[in-house]
């Protein structure tokens, strides 16, 4: 996955492309909210959940939700979801130009059936809201390299303004498989060892307290939150106001 980001410039020609294709900007919850069937019919990133999405916006004054719709013949066929923000520091481009205006879109945040034609056609509409003044630079996280996002990204922005060292980014994941035993055998002995020892120190200082609970299904959602939030309320992240 990459991280890259662009600048204002002429926005390049897209020949028909703006023929077959209309673009307009949710600015706002009620217009978002008019996009709430669609919207969750496609969303599977964690972070591209609507609700989760439109909760970043409660209280923050230094952001503002941007949402692109991509429509033909007026039907949307995909949706790129981002914020605007104003130096804000989690944005890269807010680090190193601390006053910047950023359209910054997120991780998993191009939901529906975006082709390569459909998502130059979404560049080439950022730029020209760069151009207009809407923001100072765009930036774009969590692309998958092989996509035809992030090849539109690198490509379409002027070669000026255009990140040509995006920030790369290894992505792993473990497939866990129903056996306890299973898991452990693959693991380095050494990490086998470190988790035996936190084991037995944890009974030592817990004795009889220690409980282990699997979550597996969607009954046990609530309890797992209610879980959760005790112990983030205990962080020094929540003490900070990060979390």
């Amino acid at each position: 996955m990459s991280a890259t980001a662009t600048s204002p410039r002429k926005a390049p020609d897209l020949g028909t492309a703006t023929d077959k294709f209309t673009l307009r900007v949710a600015a706002s919850v009620p217009e978002i909210e008019e996009l709430r069937e669609i919207w969750e019919s496609w969303q599977e990133h964690p972070d591209s959940v609507m609700d989760t999405f439109l909760a970043c916006f409660r209280g923050d004054i230094s952001a503002s939700p941007y949402v692109m719709v991509v429509c033909r013949d007026g039907h949307p066929v995909c949706l790129l979801l981002g914020k605007r923000l104003h130096g804000v520091a989690t944005s890269a481009v807010g680090r190193l130009l601390p006053s910047a205006r950023v359209l910054y879109f997120i991780k998993g945040g191009l939901l529906g059936n975006p082709s390569i034609e459909t998502c130059e056609f979404l560049l080439c509409g950022i730029v020209t809201a760069l151009r207009r003044g809407e923001a100072d630079a765009a930036e774009f996280f969590g692309l998958q390299m092989n996509s035809p996002f992030y090849k539109a990204a690198i490509q379409v922005p002027n070669f000026f303004c255009r990140d040509h060292f995006p920030t790369k980014f290894t992505h792993r994941y473990l497939v866990l498989s129903g056996d306890l035993q299973d898991f452990l055998s693959a693991l380095p002995a050494k990490e086998r060892h470190n988790l035996n020892y936190r084991q037995k120190r944890l009974l030592k200082k817990f004795p009889g307290k220690v409980h282990l609970r699997r979550f597996h299904g969607k009954e046990d959602v609530e309890c797992l939150i209610c879980d959760s939030e005790q112990i983030a309320s205990r962080t020094y992240q929540r003490a900070l106001g990060c979390i």
